[in-house]
């Protein structure tokens, strides 16, 4: 049984389209990249000066800013509360995955892991880490 010959121009089409579709993923891709790292510097100067944010998107009129501003300042306190317990269980659960991951690891492998971590976490692996200061309110006094 012989096998169909292929032409070359279908061979070319092939190529073409092989490399068109590598282009257009790494396009794709740094488009991606693109927008999270813009998206990620409007969310920390929202953070930062959310009504500054706002003058620029959505234009606010003079008598509509101190209203906005006593919104944001009445709300702070409980927004602050809720970020902070957020991250201290996001925190939490981040230390347990890779203490579990951590233990299936022989000792070359954990080293190396430990080292990762600290490369992208900016932080101690969490079993090197010194324990949290104890909240004035979790004393039980």
């Amino acid at each position: 049984m012989s096998r169909p010959r292929v032409g070359w121009r279908a061979a070319l089409a092939g190529v073409s389209f092989m490399v068109l579709g590598a282009a257009g993923g790494i396009a794709a891709d740094r488009y991606v990249q693109h927008e999270h790292g813009a998206i990620a510097a409007e969310l920390e100067q929202l953070h930062d000066d959310p009504m500054k944010v706002f003058e620029r998107t959505i234009d606010l009129r003079p008598d509509q800013r101190p209203r906005i501003h006593a919104i944001l300042l009445a709300h702070q306190a409980a927004t602050d509360s809720l970020l902070h317990f957020a991250r201290q269980r996001l925190q939490a659960t981040v230390d347990s995955v890779l203490l579990e991951i951590d233990a299936v690891l022989d000792a070359e492998q954990s080293r190396r892991f430990h080292e990762e971590v600290e490369r992208l976490h900016g932080a101690p692996f969490p079993a090197l880490r010194s324990p949290a200061p104890a909240s004035p309110d979790s004393s039980g006094t």
